[in-house]
């Protein structure tokens, strides 16, 4: 025990000797490093590993803390508690994506999230067996630290039913009235306002899913983010996907405002 303490202490003791170094290293600018190209797609470790970043982040990194800090802030409803978690975790993909060669950015993030899917999709089963686990481990965090609560799936058949549920309420809406159609095209003028307007149009969508959310199962506020959480396994079904995205379009043209690329 005694020539292991005395192995630690010299490490620690190395390691200290070497830091004025390394700040100097780390205060160096960067664009003397070769320059890396954004990668055209990710191999199956890589898919893997992203997960599992992403996973870590969320269980032992200030992600996670911010999505504990989310879950108790009494000032919010669970609708914007369920955006700003998802702004974690796009905090969260968006430093893994950096760390893979894409840009930290919204795009980066995007072509990221694209670059997992195609990987996935091109996968061993036994190796999509693993992105799964991982993926569903993500939203479970997600759900826990947020939102205090435990995953709770929904079957295809409800989840078409829920989506295509939405899509008959967005249908059966009133038409806006003028000076609200107003309000829209005045905030479309500028691209922040065009943001506004597009997050005006998914709390709508929102409303309605919470509206809804009850007779599927899902009550209150942890049944909405469970709700959430489990649409997620079935977004590329085309039902649901179609209906979703008819939906979000039903609205924003309703609003009059520009449609947004999904």
């Amino acid at each position: 025990k005694g020539d292991m303490l005395a192995r630690c202490l010299s490490r620690i003791s190395r390691t200290r000797a070497a830091w004025p170094m390394m700040r100097g290293l780390a205060t160096q600018p960067t664009d003397q490093l070769p320059q890396v190209p954004t990668p055209t797609s990710l191999t199956t470790d890589q898919t893997v590993a992203s997960f599992r970043i992403v996973l870590d982040f969320l269980r032992h990194g200030v992600s996670g803390t911010r999505l504990e800090l989310i879950g108790a802030d009494g000032s919010i409803d669970v609708q914007d508690k369920w955006t700003r978690a998802m702004q974690v975790l796009v905090g969260a993909q968006a430093h893994c994506a950096s760390a893979f060669g894409y840009e930290a950015s919204a795009q980066g993030v995007t072509q990221f999230r694209t670059h997992l899917a195609q990987s996935a999709q091109q996968a061993t089963n036994e190796a999509l067996d693993e992105i799964k686990g991982l993926e569903s481990d993500v939203w479970a965090e997600i759900l826990l630290r947020g939102f205090a609560a435990a995953p709770s799936p929904i079957e295809l058949k409800d989840a078409r039913a829920f989506a295509s549920r939405v899509l008959d309420e967005v249908s059966n809406l009133p038409p806006l009235p003028p000076h609200e159609i107003a309000r829209f095209a005045d905030l479309s003028q500028t691209q922040e306002g065009h943001v506004q307007a597009l997050q005006l149009v998914q709390r709508a969508v929102f409303d309605l899913q919470q509206k809804i959310a009850p007779s599927f199962g899902f009550d209150g506020e942890a049944g909405y983010a469970q709700l959430q959480a489990a649409m997620v396994a079935h977004m590329a079904d085309p039902v649901v996907l179609e209906s979703t995205k008819a939906a979000m379009l039903a609205i924003c043209q309703r609003a009059n405002i520009k449609v947004p690329t999904f």
